[in-house]
């Protein structure tokens, strides 16, 4: 007996899985994402943002990001010869 019995059953069980899949991928996609400030620091991709407070008054926590133009470096499949930039 097959799950899917119509095209619209069919059609809701594609978007859930497509919404589960990019739910569980973005959670994945920058590895800088919860670090605290040392490892952060200490992680070349990545930056930390220091506190602030916005113009509405609301203070944003110190956090760390991924550094402008850098992509998640999966540390398995990372090359160790990196192309550097001529000037």
């Amino acid at each position: 007996m097959s799950i899917c019995k119509s095209p619209r059953h069919f059609l809701h069980a594609s978007l859930l899985a497509c919404l589960l899949l990019n739910t569980s991928l973005a959670g994945a996609a920058s590895q800088c994402k919860g670090v605290p400030e040392n490892a952060c620091a200490s992680d070349a991709a990545c930056t930390w943002v220091a506190s602030y407070t916005r113009k509405d008054g609301r203070t944003v926590s110190g956090h760390c990001k991924l550094r402008r133009g850098k992509q998640a470096v999966n540390v398995s499949s990372a090359s160790v010869d990196t192309p550097t930039r001529e000037k």
